[in-house]
């Protein structure tokens, strides 16, 4: 979509019924993310959003299967994919998520921030109901760390270390058909061969292990 037809876009949000926007939003993460998020937009997108935006409605369509986003840092790759899976829950497009990071507190802090919104964005729960009501202990809350939930349609996410195995994940009888890796390198690991071979073999063990459909996205900042 042009910045032309995202303008339209929105200002047919605006004004039309629930069901248009919500047809509207199902069709277009960019939609979505600027009609029920306008608070994480304070300036226009730039061209390379865009582009994180398009490639991402492609890996939920398996028109590519592993995208990695690589930018400087304050790039809004972990905002976007926040938003992303915000998305790809409020539309159950994926039923079995999980996100993995070196350090499982990045993962869990994504999580609670995810629950958050769920829970307090005001134009999401207008139009799609209340998906996160599980109430949590007094520690999650003061950390604002979460590290699993079940939304009221039925989708599991989950935060994991890149130090953990992968092997046992099921949601019922669905392996994870969604993984996001963040942060799976830093400083510490690019010096050291041996962490560098064990987060390799953490993704590789993590695709044998997802659904047919499952999807990997990657994010990165250059080191």
């Amino acid at each position: 979509m042009t910045k032309e037809q995202y303008q339209k876009g929105i200002e047919k949000m605006l004004s039309g019924t629930k069901e248009e926007r919500i047809f509207l939003a199902s069709e277009s993460l960019g939609l979505f993310c600027l009609f029920y998020f306008q608070h994480y937009f304070k300036y226009g997108l730039s061209d390379y959003q865009y582009t994180f935006i398009s490639d991402m409605e492609e890996i939920t369509e398996c028109k590519i299967r592993e995208l990695l986003l690589i930018t400087f840092r304050e790039g809004a790759k972990t905002t976007f994919a926040k938003l992303y899976l915000l998305w790809l829950i409020s539309f159950k497009k994926r039923e079995y998520v999980c996100i993995d990071s070196f350090d499982k507190e990045n993962a869990e802090r994504i999580l609670f921030d995810i629950a958050y919104e769920l829970t307090n964005n005001t134009r999401l729960r207008a139009d799609f109901g209340l998906l996160f009501s599980k109430s949590r202990g007094i520690e999650d809350v003061k950390q604002n760390r979460i590290n699993n939930f079940i939304t009221e349609n039925g989708i599991r996410v989950e935060a994991h270390s890149t130090g953990e195995s992968v092997r046992g994940r099921l949601h019922l009888n669905k392996r994870p058909d969604f993984l996001l890796l963040d942060d799976f390198e830093n400083n510490r690991t690019k010096e050291s061969q041996a962490h560098t071979k064990q987060i390799r073999d953490h993704i590789t063990e993590a695709m044998g292990g997802l659904a047919e459909n499952g999807v990997i996205l990657y994010l990165a900042n250059y080191l």
